[in-house]
């Protein structure tokens, strides 16, 4: 089963092998956490009635164009719907008070740091906030009263001889279903005792913009690896965790609190409970890491002072690169806009080049399928974020370069600072961010050696990376920690290669025994004088 089938009805499992066990705090934030866009709470809406469409086909709609007036289910149709126009405008309400608290909040971080503004929701649910508890209350009422009337509602419909009865019905439960779900996360996001706000501690609670428009009601686990391992491992009887990244940062220690198995092996004076007993165990590693070059282009642009210079200078890379290996290309973006920004505008350039290409969310494709036509179509080359740091595999020689764009920081974001205010900047550092950062930048290295008889190149295009205050990163590859690119790699582990990119990428051409073939292709070109609108078309075709 996935991890979050388990978190979610621990009941059902005792003894557990979390296999890629780096998600397991991931997973553990999604199961425990409630959060509800009005976008998704107005289509449950929708399904219930639509009283503007002429035919609708929601179940208060059809039902009404069945039942008979004055009867019991006439009647308990019409009390629904006349229950439905409350809870619309309750509903109205409670977004506009999420509308006036986001502009509020807004004009409050004209003169307060953003480090503050983790706990304003609290602040203005507390101290100035009538109105939305208001709102809340009487969502929650008027909705509470809305599943009683659909509940009775189906007791009346259950022997009557209706057409569609059976689906009917389970449209029926189906939309009761996911109003209990909703009004569950309503009263989860603002929780009232005595009709005034009681916020745990142990939840980040929020309105936060959606990217298409509109805010989401969110109450979010704070620390899902403290519940981890004070909840929910001292109730299994034993569990393995696996990943290739347990060991980083020269230890188990920091996966250890990652993933909350420190808390299960030191249980608070407070708890009531027995240590658990975690003991670990690396196994050997079976690649030959000299096999690897990892290049690191030092002539990149900052990502940080000159954000456009420097998606421009990825693009000119990846379009340089591909072109030249024929292909066998996967790139690995953190940010989906970046990534599709990238994409668009190389899709002419590998187009001419009869070079397959793909990228997430790429107009006529699906993520699911992203991984099977690169795997079945040697010498192409795919984008991708989040997906494809993790659980792609690409043995063979589908994927022989990889190029990572940035280095996997996290967004310190209104959940970060609250992580930070809860348990301090240094022990959330510790403890979850750079835990979470190397992780992932080891998973994302990881994509290309899958075989022990895999072989290519890993370009990291960040050049923080090389900065002291950044090479935690680099210390986590099982690169020579040289820093002459003509240094030859210590035995079984990978060069590393950093210059300007000419140097990088001839290193890598000459690793992967390219040299000849570019040459004899005509694309000796120096990137410097690379452009993705001039390059001929027919230089690829050769």
């Amino acid at each position: 089963v996935n991890q979050a089938f388990a978190l979610a009805r621990p009941e059902f499992f005792r003894r557990i092998v979390f296999d890629e066990c780096e998600h397991l705090h991931e997973q553990a934030h999604n199961a425990w956490s409630k959060a509800l866009s009005f976008r998704e709470l107005r289509g449950i809406l929708a399904r219930i009635r639509q009283p503007d469409r002429s035919y609708s086909r929601a179940v208060l709609d059809r039902l009404a164009r069945q039942v008979v007036p004055g009867t019991p289910s006439g009647d308990c149709v019409n009390l629904c719907a006349g229950i439905f126009e409350e809870l619309e405008e309750c509903v109205d309400e409670l977004e506009r008070v999420a509308i006036e608290f986001d502009a509020w909040r807004r004009e409050e971080l004209r003169v307060r740091p953003e480090s503050e503004q983790h706990f304003l929701m609290r602040e203005f649910a507390e101290r100035q906030g009538g109105d939305m508890v208001r709102a809340r209350v009487n969502t929650s009422r008027a909705g509470s009263e809305m599943e009683r009337c659909l509940a009775d509602l189906a007791e009346h419909i259950a022997e009557m001889p209706l057409r569609g009865a059976g689906g009917l019905r389970r449209a029926l439960d189906l939309v009761r279903t996911n109003l209990d779900t909703a009004l569950v996360t309503i009263g989860t996001w603002l929780p009232l005792e005595d009709d005034k706000p009681s916020f745990a501690d142990s939840f980040f609670y929020d309105v936060e913009p959606e990217a298409r428009g509109g805010f989401v009601l969110a109450a979010r686990v704070l620390l899902p690896n403290e519940v981890l391992g004070s909840v929910y491992y001292p109730e299994l009887a034993n569990a393995s965790f696996l990943s290739a990244t347990t060991w980083i940062s020269g230890g188990f220690e920091a996966a250890k609190a990652y993933l909350g198995l420190d808390r299960a092996a030191q249980p608070a004076p407070t708890e009531d409970r027995s240590a658990c007993a975690v003991r670990t165990f690396r196994a050997p590693d079976v690649f030959d890491w000299s096999r690897v070059l990892v290049g690191i282009p030092k002539d990149a642009p900052s990502v940080q002072r000159d954000k456009d210079a420097f998606l421009a200078y990825v693009r000119r890379f990846v379009a340089h690169l591909a072109e030249r290996t024929r292909g066998r290309v996967l790139v690995l973006f953190t940010n989906a806009s970046d990534m599709k920004r990238v994409g668009d505008e190389l899709v002419g350039f590998f187009r001419a080049r009869r070079i397959p290409f793909w990228f997430q969310n790429q107009e006529g494709t699906v993520k699911e399928e992203l991984a099977d036509l690169f795997r079945a179509r040697v010498g192409s080359v795919l984008m991708g974020v989040d997906t494809f740091w993790y659980g792609a595999d690409f043995p063979g020689d589908a994927l022989q370069y990889v190029v990572i764009v940035k280095l996997p920081y996290g967004v310190p974001d209104r959940y970060h600072q609250a992580q930070c205010a809860a348990i301090g900047v240094s022990e959330q550092r510790r403890r979850i961010y750079m835990p979470k950062s190397l992780s992932k930048f080891r998973q994302g290295f990881g994509r290309l050696m899958r075989r022990e008889t895999d072989r290519g190149c890993v370009f990291v295009l960040d050049g923080r990376a090389l900065e002291p205050r950044h090479r935690a990163f680099l210390r986590e590859l099982p690169v020579a920690q040289v820093f002459d690119g003509s240094a030859d790699a210590q035995e079984g582990l990978a060069r590393l290669v950093r210059g300007d990119t000419d140097h990088c990428v001839r290193e890598a051409l000459r690793h992967m025994n390219l040299t000849e073939s570019v040459r004899e292709r005509g694309l000796d070109t120096p990137f410097d004088a690379f452009t993705v609108e001039g390059s001929r078309p027919e230089e690829g075709l050769a």
